[in-house]
């Protein structure tokens, strides 16, 4: 957790950083820090660690929130892009246990989307193409319910 020496201290890089993190305060800004990669680098500079903005986010929404796959699926792309690629995945299955609990199969694009992009990256084509069909399979299924709700308030309208 953050001293209250340290939130004092975070909240005065934040507050330096000017817009790049418009949530002022160490707790606001260790939970903001999680909405992006830039929101994550920011969290650094104001000597907060990932580990710690995501654990303030998950006393705040719960373990198992879908915004918690969220940040877990942002965490995740930046463990990739500093060459961590076995936490990467690991974080990104993280996400993925999330989602398919709690929002189903369907809302599982982004993390499955990035395992395999990381799988492709790595050379293992094979399973980048289990999870890229997995990826395919979502969005087909999004696609067909939105146009089946659409339809269905077309019909309403007449």
């Amino acid at each position: 957790m953050v001293s209250s020496s340290q939130a004092g201290s975070s909240a005065s890089s934040i507050d330096a950083a000017g817009a790049a993190l418009p949530v002022l305060g160490a707790i606001g800004g260790a939970i903001a820090a999680l909405a992006s990669p830039v929101g994550l680098a920011m969290a650094a500079v104001a000597g907060l660690t990932a580990a710690e903005a995501l654990a303030l986010r998950r006393q705040s929404l719960g373990p198992d929130h879908p915004d918690i796959a969220l940040n877990l699926n942002n965490l995740a792309t930046l463990y990739r892009a500093t060459g961590n690629v076995s936490r990467s995945i690991e974080t990104l299955f993280q996400a993925l246990s999330i989602l398919e609990k709690n929002t189903g199969p369907y809302n599982t694009v982004n993390p499955l989307g990035n395992l395999a992009r990381t799988y492709a990256a790595m050379g293992d084509v094979p399973r980048a193409l289990v999870f890229q069909r997995r990826v395919d399979a979502a969005i087909e299924t999004q696609l067909a319910l939105q146009l089946a709700v659409g339809s269905e308030r077309e019909k309403l309208a007449v």
